[in-house]
């Protein structure tokens, strides 16, 4: 029996859109479902320490046990994911508790970790809430202001963010090297009182990143 026209030509379209690998920015998070963790952590998962800074005060590094916003507001991760292709590095954060207006995800880019570095480049995700539509942003250490560099989208427990390459210059590259690293942190600001509490996860190498064409769904 002959099939119709259409029909072949909607099977030949499914197959060409369902088939394609694509990572879409729309708080829907199912196509995420196919790439690899790049880190996971249970909910016994605690850092060593962490840092707190306030307006007019020294940098601190403190023990856990004196933290105020530990499990809090998003600051506990459960699952960290990434993919890249040609154009962009797309990112994928699961968090252990309701992600909060106060929350900030750093990814702090490094080329060579030599000991009391700092690094030259920083990527901050700002999830969505009421007042914001949530934000990727590039900070350069040798720049006061920073710059958009994706798009980001958000709920309760999950985030997902675009970052484009063409936000880093070939100059930029350069200053990375060829092993580069990103250091991720979440970051809790009390606004009330000016209180930054930043939390350290783990070090990714950017090399340890798949393409998103070597994943099969």
């Amino acid at each position: 029996m002959k099939r119709p026209w259409f029909i072949l030509a909607f099977i030949i379209f499914s197959i060409s859109i369902y088939g394609e690998n694509k990572i879409t920015i729309d708080n829907l998070y199912d196509d995420w479902e196919a790439v690899p963790s790049l880190a996971s952590f249970t909910s016994l998962f605690v850092p060593p320490s962490f840092t707190r800074e306030s307006l007019g005060n020294d940098f601190e590094t403190l023990s856990l046990k004196d933290s105020r916003f530990w499990h809090q507001g998003g600051t506990q991760l459960g699952e960290v994911k990434a993919v890249a292709d040609e154009e962009n590095v797309y990112l994928f954060i699961a968090t252990q508790s309701a992600i909060s207006a106060n929350l900030s995800c750093f990814f702090y880019l490094r080329g060579q970790r030599r000991q009391g570095e700092e690094n030259p480049f920083t990527l901050e995700l700002i999830p969505a809430h009421s007042l914001n539509q949530g934000q990727v942003i590039l900070w350069q250490r040798d720049r006061r202001l920073p710059e958009r560099a994706g798009k980001l989208s958000s709920s309760s427990f999950f985030l997902e963010a675009r970052i484009n390459k063409q936000v880093f210059s070939p100059e930029m590259i350069r200053k990375l090297g060829n092993n580069p690293s990103i250091d991720l942190t979440t970051c809790y600001f009390d606004k009330q009182n000016s209180l930054y509490e930043e939390f350290f996860f783990t070090t990714i190498y950017l090399k340890d990143i798949p393409l998103l064409a070597e994943i099969t769904r």
